[in-house]
């Protein structure tokens, strides 16, 4: 049934299709259930005969491509998965493989072909001689080196204009009687207003207003700082933190390399720490609770400057993903330096079903003006009604 699909595997597109989101969903929760890794699936594929890069079972298994029909036998024969699970991945790629076809095939129809114009007939031209090329051929490193001239001369131009504008400036000091104030004049302490002498020739009553002379240079007053409101996908300040963590900290000094436990509640598990963009580092996590079950992010900014960047969350439920109620679409959140910021639990959020299910996180961060990226997993919560959570993977106590 698959042999006649296409042979090379096909990008997912964002937002993901919905007969595309059964196959996203199913291997990202087998992904973290079965510890599934490139390296691993590469050696597997090279001893069967049929290699297949690691590169190529990265994009597989993050959700970014979709696999062609011969990797896809080639998965399925890994000896990693049942009988059951290999049954559930066929048919979901059936499905994700049937809807990127229609895809295809309605965005071809929708390009109109480009009209051809007739061609009329001209006078065949002679040929140029190749030792009489126009001035303006000048091969690529020299039309480089003229721009490169170009943008100096004009860098040279602009800073030549800012010096004159700085010995017009001290001039103007010099014709109007003074000199640059001193460090002490430009104080604040030491400004005080003078008295300017009334011009003879101006026509004002004795009663009229004394005039005080402004100094060349004010001083800056400095304004107290501004409260500006808190940004999406980060708390007020003034939000008390009772039952849940702050959801903005200072960035930690260093960063455990694997699971992290209690970040969101004592029910709670964060991924290993992804990295990018930039200098940016992130987590996905997972809070239990008796009555729900939460996801959110934890970004972390580790430079000395602002940033910002887009975030996208959602959730998998026995396999099948859900956008969260609230943030169901992807966001840009700003990060001041040197902080680490949560997303509001509350704006992801699902009922815990009377009945054992497994609960995960699929979240992507990526720079602010981004438009495609793939995700990463949060440890798989598997929940039962009377039982302890059980986390995979899970901390060594």
């Amino acid at each position: 049934m698959s042999g006649s699909r296409p042979t090379r595997g096909r990008a997912i597109p964002l937002p993901h299709p919905p007969d595309v989101q059964e196959w996203t969903g199913l291997i990202a929760t087998l992904t973290a259930q079965l510890d599934l890794q490139g390296r691993s699936l590469e050696n597997r594929s090279t001893k069967a005969g049929r290699p297949v890069g690691k590169s190529t079972w990265h994009r597989v298994l993050t959700g970014h491509t979709l696999p062609s029909a011969q990797v896809l036998d080639v998965m399925l024969g890994s000896g990693r998965f049942t009988d059951a699970q290999r049954r559930s991945l066929r048919t979901a790629w059936e499905k994700a493989a049937d809807c990127l076809d229609r895809t295809d095939s309605t965005r071809r129809a929708a390009s109109p072909p480009e009209p051809v114009e007739p061609v009329e007939p001209v006078e065949p031209a002679a040929a140029p001689a190749t030792d009489s090329l126009p001035i303006t051929a000048l091969p690529r490193r020299q039309a480089r080196a003229r721009r490169t001239a170009g943008r100096l001369t004009g860098a040279l131009t602009a800073a030549a204009a800012c010096a004159l504008f700085g010995l017009l400036c001290l001039l103007g000091l010099h014709l109007l009687g003074g000199s640059a104030p001193t460090p002490v004049e430009d104080s604040a302490d030491a400004v005080a207003p003078t008295v300017a002498p009334t011009s003879p020739a101006s026509p004002t009553s004795p009663a009229s207003p004394t005039t005080t002379s402004v100094p060349l240079t004010p001083p800056v007053p400095q304004a107290p700082p501004a409260t500006r409101p808190a940004p999406a996908g980060r708390a007020a300040p003034s939000t008390p933190a009772t039952e849940r963590p702050p959801l903005v900290q200072p960035a930690p000094a260093t960063e455990r390399p694997g699971v992290e436990k209690g970040t969101l509640g004592e029910d709670s598990r964060c991924s290993r720490p992804f990295q990018g963009p930039d200098v940016v580092t992130w987590r996905v996590c997972v809070l239990v609770e008796a009555d729900r079950v939460s996801f959110a992010l934890k970004v972390t900014n580790r430079a000395s400057a602002p940033t910002r960047a887009k975030v996208h969350l959602e959730f998998a439920r026995a396999g099948t993903i859900h956008p969260c109620p609230g943030a169901a679409t992807a966001h840009v959140i700003d990060l001041d330096a040197g902080t680490t910021v949560l997303t509001p639990p509350a704006d992801c959020t699902s009922e815990r079903q009377p009945t054992a299910l497994s609960y995960q996180a699929l979240g992507r961060v990526v720079a602010a003006d981004a438009t495609d990226a793939a995700y990463n997993v949060s440890p798989t919560a598997s929940v039962y009604p009377t039982s302890p959570t059980i986390w995979r993977p899970d901390l060594l106590d």
